[in-house]
Formats: C-alpha cells, sequence, structure tokens
C-alpha cells in the first residue's frame, strides 16, 4: 500500500479522492494492482520534475493517467523551510504557497471536479498534498476543523513516511540535513493556521482561487461529483 493513503472526503462520497505520499519503492505490479483496487482513473502529480525523475510512476495500466502539476514551481527552495520552527510557521508557509501557486491549485480543483476518482499527491503527502486537498475540501463545504483534523491525520503517518523517504534516497532533489524536526510533523495548528491566513487575507482558498480563474461552473461540477448517490 502507499505510504499516507487515505479518503480525505469519505464523509461526503467516498470514493472520489484519494490522498498519500509517492509510490515509494513499491514494484510495478503492486502499484497496479492498488491503483485498480481503488478505482483511480486519475494520479495527479505535485512534485517537481526531479522528484518525479527519482521516484517515478511505473506499470500503471493505459487507463490511469498521470497529470504533472508541480506545486509551487520547478525547484523547492530549502531556505524558507529551514526558517520553520512550529506549526504556526508550517501554516504560514502553506499560505504563501497556496497564493503563489493559486492557478496550479485551480487545475487541481478541476481534475478532481471533471475526471475523478483522483489520487492526489506529492513526494510525503503532507504539505502539497494538504494544501491542494485542504483546497478541495473547503470548495466541498468543510469547516475549518474538519480540514485541519484531516491534515493531522498525516502525523501518525510521519514515521513510515520518512522511513520510505529514506529507502528510495534523495526523494525531495535537495539536501534535507538539518531541516527543523516540525518538518517531519503534521500539527493540526499548521493546517488551522494556513486557513486563518487565507481567510484573512484572500476569503480562503475560495476567494483565492475564485480570483485566479475558478468559476461557480468548477464548483458545481466539484460539489456534483461528491453528492451522495
Amino acid at each position: 500500500m502507499f505510504v499516507n493513503l487515505r479518503d480525505p472526503a469519505e464523509r461526503l462520497r467516498a470514493g472520489q479522492l484519494y490522498r498519500s505520499a509517492q509510490p515509494g519503492a513499491l514494484a510495478p505490479e503492486e502499484v497496479a494492482a492498488i491503483v485498480a483496487g481503488l478505482g483511480v482513473r486519475d494520479i495527479v502529480d505535485l512534485r517537481t520534475e526531479a522528484e518525479a525523475g527519482r521516484v517515478p510512476w511505473t506499470g500503471l495500466p493505459d487507463t490511469v493517467r498521470v497529470h504533472r502539476l508541480p506545486l509551487g514551481g520547478d525547484v523547492i527552495d530549502p531556505e524558507p523551510l529551514r526558517r520553520i520552527t512550529t506549526g504556526e510557521d508550517l501554516g504560514r508557509w502553506y499560505a504563501a504557497l497556496a497564493v503563489v501557486a493559486a492557478e496550479r491549485l485551480v487545475e487541481v480543483v478541476r481534475l478532481v471536479a471533471h475526471d475523478g476518482p483522483t489520487l492526489v499527491h506529492c513526494a510525503a503527502g503532507k504539505d502539497r498534498t494538504g494544501v491542494a486537498v485542504a483546497a478541495v475540501l473547503e470548495l466541498l463545504g468543510c469547516d475549518a476543523e474538519d480540514i485541519a483534523a484531516d491534515y493531522g491525520r498525516t502525523d501518525a503517518a510521519m514515521r513510515e513516511v520518512v522511513a520510505m523517504v529514506a529507502t528510495v534516497g534523495d526523494a525531495f532533489a535537495f539536501d534535507t540535513r538539518g531541516l527543523p524536526p516540525i518538518l517531519g510533523r503534521a500539527p493540526v495548528e499548521a493546517m488551522a493556521t494556513c486557513l486563518a491566513v487565507l481567510e484573512a487575507g484572500h476569503g480562503g482558498f475560495t476567494g483565492l482561487l475564485t480570483a485566479n480563474g475558478l468559476t461557480e461552473d468548477d464548483v458545481a461540477a466539484l460539489r456534483r461529483r461528491f453528492a451522495s448517490e
């Protein structure tokens, strides 16, 4: 099984959206079996080109499409990460990432709305994935407490995530030595801070993405996909 794999929208309509870390060192036949078992048709890969090259998707059936949508650019700058020491710092970094990557987040939402069932992932399935999934959940009407709680569920998987990253080598494409310990956690206050900062400055993910091209039709399509059958 992929590390940190779950359905963050299971209280809406299950089986339409999954989030996870990268496929790690799984054999191609294992990857194919997991993806087929979930019924995934689209994979949104938020990693940089360098990251994806180190841990590529292999063994996928022809019916599954991989959409390469690097969130935050093609290169991760580790220097801002080195200044993060608290959950609140991490949340402010998430909010800044969302602002910079707003147009890309609109693309992610549209894929989830129109193509699903969809798997969204980055390297660890925590930071970029957390931001993208939070945007989708807010647009689906989830409240901030539930969105932060879903993000916080990743904290229990972080030991396994760290072990997977160590197994596959330099998965993040930069030197991770000396990064603050908080980056190996997923504290609820990080996502709570992100949501609060975006709400105060942009009207939440909803206001931010609407200002960057998301339409009422996009939101309606997303909500139809997750409506109970």
